[in-house]
């Protein structure tokens, strides 16, 4: 009896259950790579960045008290629709290695500008990781802007400012920073709430997630594939004991 040659389906059939080994171990190794080995290796970089603590608007009333006069620069601010709010911000090097003179460019200025109100009154350095250091942080004070002085910024080391700013009753006033220095495209101004919850998802999180997801989808997709070639063993062997018992009976029926 001649061989039954193979289908070409039979020929080109794709061995999932090797691929899927295949795509979950490189998938694992790529986890190692980009997200366990970098957690236990310093990374050399500085993050210089304003913190926003606080912003409390000082003036609150539910109805207008008769005789109240809040008086600013001789302008009544209760009658003229007006409030004050007070920011509470940080300047901090929250990277590993320091912030050096030399990384600011003196072409491009660092600060916070103010929007929907104006500055009032002189800004105040409330406190800093080194008194003696951090003591006239204040380049320039405008209307509208806060420009600092360039320091060496060693990691973890910092200095509060608080400020007032006026504006109308109905506009709520908002900080921007701006400036940049070598190591940094940009300074960024965030809530301190966020730095504390370690802030923003990095691209290497989020690598690390597809990695992830890739090693337990492959590792999903090989059990499946395993307990399928089970049912399809199990099946065979019931086929065979099955085909044994027909065989068996025929020669029985032979013999009689």
């Amino acid at each position: 009896m001649a061989e039954q040659e193979s289908t070409p389906s039979e020929k080109q059939k794709i061995p999932w259950s090797k691929v899927g080994t295949i795509i979950g171990g490189l998938a694992f190794v790529g986890m190692i790579l980009f997200f366990i080995i970098p957690r236990y290796i310093d990374r050399e970089y500085t993050q210089l960045e304003f913190l926003q603590f606080s912003m409390t608007r000082l003036l609150s009333f539910n109805k207008e008290i008769q005789g109240l006069k809040i008086l600013l620069n001789d302008e009544n601010i209760s009658d003229s629709s007006q409030n004050i709010t007070l920011f509470y911000v940080r300047i901090r090097n929250s990277g590993t290695i320091p912030v050096l003179k030399e990384y600011f460019d003196n072409r491009t200025k660092y600060g916070i500008e103010i929007g929907n109100g104006k500055l009032i009154s002189t800004p105040e350095l409330v406190r800093s990781s080194d008194s003696l250091y951090y003591t006239d942080v204040f380049s320039e004070v405008e209307d509208h802007r806060l420009i600092f002085e360039c320091f060496i910024y060693n990691p973890d080391e910092y200095f509060d400012i608080g400020f007032f700013v006026l504006h109308k009753n109905g506009d709520t006033p908002t900080l921007k920073s701006f400036g940049k220095l070598a190591n940094q495209s940009e300074i960024k101004l965030i809530s301190a709430y966020m730095a504390d919850n370690k802030r923003n998802i990095g691209i290497d999180d989020l690598i690390a997630a597809i990695i992830v997801s890739i090693f337990i989808t492959a590792v999903i997709c090989r059990v499946i594939k395993l307990a399928i070639n089970d049912r399809k063993v199990k099946v065979i062997k019931e086929k065979i004991a099955r085909q044994a018992e027909i065989v068996e009976l025929l020669e029985r029926i032979k013999s009689e």
